[in-house]
């Protein structure tokens, strides 16, 4: 089997969610013409865990460019875990305090997984890291924003549900007022 790593941005982010989508099921073409397969998420995951350890996320690729330069390649977070959903791959971050201070700055918007994958066949094998970055190459994933939107929506009463339609407020930054995550 000849297995080659690539890298390629997806998702928006707001704020610093809990759970990222890093891969979306099936065929994903980026933007580039880039194209693999995700067809077999579980085993993905199981490949992904058997790493053994936690996975960087890191800034704009710098790990991988890290390794020809020689650049320090700061974690923003790590991915504690993976799991298969219904579409696609998520991972569960746990942010730096440096990276969830840019995530909610808006300095970075979108995440990069890096991934192992067949070239003969672009079936991908496992998640290797992930980066923030600012230059999307593919749109098929749940934009984090979504993601974060979605946490806070299961941890507000219906009437502070409510509340935020009718006054035009994201749920996120409702929840925060409230002392919530």
């Amino acid at each position: 089997m000849n297995l080659e790593t690539s890298y390629c941005s997806i998702g928006a982010v707001s704020g610093a969610p809990d759970w990222i989508h890093l891969l979306p099921l099936g065929e994903i073409k980026a933007v580039d013409g880039r194209a693999w397969r995700n067809i077999d998420p579980q085993a993905v995951v199981n490949a992904t865990r058997a790493i053994g350890r936690d996975l960087p996320i890191d800034y704009d690729h710098a790990t991988d460019i890290g390794k020809t330069t020689g650049a320090p390649a700061p974690a923003a977070g790590w991915i504690t875990a993976v799991e298969a959903r219904a579409d696609g791959i998520w991972g569960k971050a746990s942010w730096t305090e440096r990276g969830r201070a840019a995530l909610a700055a808006r300095e970075w918007r979108f995440i990069s997984p890096v991934f192992l994958f067949d070239k003969a066949t672009g079936v991908i094998r496992s998640i290797l890291r992930a980066a923030l970055t600012n230059d999307p190459a593919i749109a098929e994933l749940t934009a984090l924003a979504h993601a974060m939107r979605a946490e806070a929506r299961a941890q507000l009463s219906p009437m502070d549900l409510e509340v935020c339609t009718r006054m035009g407020l994201d749920e996120a930054a409702y929840l925060r007022t409230k002392g919530g995550r």
